[in-house]
């Protein structure tokens, strides 16, 4: 669905109730989002002050690959509104997503919401990291190493 920023009259608000598909395509370059799956957004539109503003939720699943193997897993996401959809960047007093031009696609406002929620490092629950091999292995940072020594140990005590 079309909102055009003109047809949403100041004081009576736009209902909108859909569910949005997305093509396998629109993820080429998304990664670690793989794709969002039975996408919905539930609310209205309304105009204040010349600017339009979603207030309701979007939900989705996200498929994300995991930081450590790789392997796809979902994610629910949901995201409650207000949402302020912004024509450019010059009102520095909103905070919102910007869409140009009169018309502003529903589906381009579930996509950008949803997929501004894919964490910077997706981690599955189950998820570990590898053991390792012969003289070398992996660590979170933080951890303890075990008591392996380091050829610097000798520089510990080197100030006091």
């Amino acid at each position: 669905m079309k909102v055009f920023r003109s047809s949403v009259p100041a004081g009576r608000p736009l209902p909108i109730d859909e569910s949005v598909r997305f093509p396998k395509e629109r993820f080429s370059e998304t990664y670690p989002l793989l794709g969002i799956e039975d996408a919905k957004i539930s609310g209205e539109f309304q105009k204040f002050d010349d600017i339009v503003v979603f207030s309701g939720i979007i939900t989705g699943s996200l498929l994300l690959a995991d930081a450590r193997t790789n392997e796809p897993f979902k994610k629910e996401v949901a995201v409650e509104g207000p949402i302020d959809l912004l024509e450019d960047e010059t009102d520095d007093d909103c905070d919102g997503y910007i869409f140009p031009g009169n018309g502003i696609e529903t589906d381009d406002v579930v996509f950008s919401v949803l997929r501004s929620e894919t964490p910077i490092k997706p981690l599955n629950g189950h998820s570990s990291l590898p053991d390792g091999g012969d003289g070398w292995s992996f660590s979170m940072e933080g951890e303890e190493t075990g008591g392996k020594s380091s050829p610097f140990d000798v520089l510990n005590n080197l100030f006091d």
